[in-house]
């Protein structure tokens, strides 16, 4: 059995765009990991959130910063009970439109980070979430 989280980043430039996209792309992950056997309460959402992304001012322009476009982030933790079936499962994620790359911990935790060039690199102004 290995517990892994998965991800996706989207960002369009408006907050229902960035939305939209990211539960089209959720519900193709949640279709796959239902066709993988993986049964609903082996899936759990941990993590949703709306960002905007900002530009920052411009040094002696006196132009604000301002936002130029939103990011939602969706995670989810899933329980995969039979391990000789992970790589299959990674793989059909990946193909679902999965946006985070796969880290694992010395303690055998399993987890998924944004990987480039989709997510955006971070804003420094928001705490680092992985």
């Amino acid at each position: 059995m290995a517990t892994i989280s998965l991800g996706v980043v989207t960002r369009d430039a408006t907050a229902a765009g960035a939305l939209s996209r990211n539960s089209a792309r959720m519900a193709r992950i949640f279709e796959v990991l239902r066709g993988a056997g993986i049964a609903e309460a082996d899936m759990q959402t941990t993590r949703f959130d709306l960002a905007p992304v900002w530009q920052d001012a411009r040094e002696g322009g006196g132009d604000p910063a301002r936002i130029e476009a939103y990011r939602v982030t969706n995670a989810l933790a899933v329980i995969v009970r039979d391990i000789d079936a992970l790589g299959e499962v990674l793989d059909a994620v990946a193909e679902a439109g999965l946006t985070m790359e796969v880290r694992i911990e010395p303690d055998g935790t399993i987890r998924l980070l944004p990987s480039a060039p989709n997510p955006p690199h971070p804003d420094p102004r928001e705490p680092e979430a992985w």
